[in-house]
């Protein structure tokens, strides 16, 4: 087996996007990759991209990079046949590397943030994924784990089957929210790049102590939320504004596209589009964050936005919705009304090296 390595900043050879392809294709769940996004994503951040390959055959790959609180770095951009030497070989390697810039702790899977795609999907076999899930073949928690990487957190998806009976149950905050002043605005489509600068500042101030954050500046957060555009319901996109005009809380939510984005194989071109089009379908919806201002937690806000989001998926007909990616300590799961049922479960690994 062969060690390849490069930075970001050379010219990336095909041979690293190879894998993700070819495991893409033998999967029919799994999303074809989009190199170009890729290499953009991993030169922002200054990556090093090691790959392991024999007779020209690639077996596991990896970027890393630095995280910027101190003696940190990130494993991420992962992707392995089930082939245990070959990633011993890629996470010693990789090791090495960062351990000699004076790292001590690795986290990951982790594509530099925690804005960008991260952990490992623990049960994938259980079920089709839903739009923008994390999604690996089965195997790769048992090699990360062979690798002496243990979990340090755990994060879930809850299901909410019946909708009428969790709304039922969050009405009264929502009645309260709207009777002190408050009020809720959907997302304006026609001022999008504004509305992007309103949901990025809310969100460096609601999910500022959330496990392994770091800020991205407006700039990086406008690239990331500007292809879900075509994915948007403004609707299902609220604001909260307090009696006084200020911004104390959102739920973005969309629906599970995923099998019109499959449809589109990696492409942009205007059958994709059509494609698209065709396949959109309206079986359930994802609510993917959902969050109020410090100053206003334990005030009612987030189940109030939780309650309006569910109104919405009840008018359009949604028969069921997805509480997505929540860390387990995260008390947000309760925003369910009791009603909701375990989907699945993620995590994230860290590994401390040795002095």
């Amino acid at each position: 087996m062969q060690l390849k390595t490069c930075a970001a900043s050379d010219p990336v050879p095909e041979a690293f996007f190879q894998l993700p392809r070819e495991l893409a294709v033998e999967d029919p769940h799994a999303l074809p990759p989009d190199p170009a996004a890729e290499t953009s994503a991993l030169r922002a951040v200054n990556a090093r991209l090691t790959w392991i390959e024999d007779n020209g055959i690639p077996l596991a790959r990896c970027a890393t990079g630095l995280r910027p609180d101190p003696h940190t770095a990130w494993i991420g951009h992962f992707a392995a046949r089930n082939h245990p030497e070959a990633v011993t070989q890629l996470f010693s390697a990789v090791e090495g590397d960062l351990q000699s810039q004076g790292v001590r702790r690795i986290f990951g899977p982790l594509n530099a943030d925690t804005w960008h795609d991260y952990r490992l999907n623990l049960n994938p076999a259980a079920a089709p994924p839903f739009l923008r899930e994390p999604w690996n073949p089965p195997y790769y928690p048992k090699l990360w784990e062979q690798n002496a990487y243990p979990i340090c957190d755990r994060y879930h998806t809850a299901r909410i089957r019946d909708l009428p009976a969790a709304l039922e149950r969050l009405s009264p905050f929502l009645r309260r929210l709207k009777r002190q002043g408050c009020t809720l605005t959907p997302l304006n489509p026609r001022a999008f790049p504004a509305e992007l600068d309103r949901l990025h500042a809310l969100s460096l101030n609601i999910f500022n102590d959330n496990p392994h954050y770091t800020p991205i500046d407006a700039d990086a957060f406008h690239a990331l939320y500007a292809r879900t555009r075509s994915l948007l319901l403004p609707d299902l996109c609220l604001f909260c504004r307090d009696p006084r005009g200020n911004d104390v809380g959102f739920v973005f939510a969309y629906p599970d596209d995923i099998a019109a984005v499959r449809a589109m194989r990696g492409q942009r071109t205007l059958p994709a589009r059509l494609r698209f089009l065709v396949n959109r379908r309206r079986d359930r919806l994802c609510i993917k964050s959902l969050g109020c201002t410090p100053e206003t937690r334990g005030t009612g806000v987030g189940p109030a936005l939780m309650a309006a989001v569910l109104q919405v998926a009840i008018r359009r007909r949604f028969p069921e919705a997805l509480m997505c990616l929540m860390h387990d300590d995260n008390d947000s799961r309760r925003l369910d009304g009791g009603t909701s049922e375990p989907f699945r479960e993620y995590a994230l690994y860290a590994k401390d090296l040795t002095p």
